[in-house]
């Protein structure tokens, strides 16, 4: 956990969750229309939108990935092995949009 504090590991870790939630919300979302004239609405378009921007922002999380200020999985737990959790080519994919 070096270099951040307490306070801002708790801050960082409500902002953890809240993506982790989100993800949830926008998976169940786009799983109940996936079938229905609904996925070419911008509702469906939002919401998948929103699914893959907290997909990359847990992945980067996960992976100790992103800019030196954030903070990553690696600040909570000691000796921390990131996994690869998306291959680069989904990864540029993501980015590309």
């Amino acid at each position: 956990m070096a270099g951040r504090s307490e306070s801002e590991l708790e801050r960082a870790a409500e902002l953890v969750d809240y993506d982790r939630n989100m993800l949830l919300a926008t998976f169940e979302q786009l799983a109940d229309n996936m079938f229905s004239e609904a996925t070419m609405t911008a509702s469906h378009n939002a919401h998948l939108e929103s699914f893959l921007l907290h997909v990359r922002t847990l992945s980067e999380f996960l992976e100790s990935r992103g800019t030196h200020d954030d903070v990553q999985a690696t600040h909570y737990m000691q000796g921390w092995s990131p996994a690869i959790t998306l291959t680069q080519g989904t990864r540029d994919a993501l980015n590309s949009g």
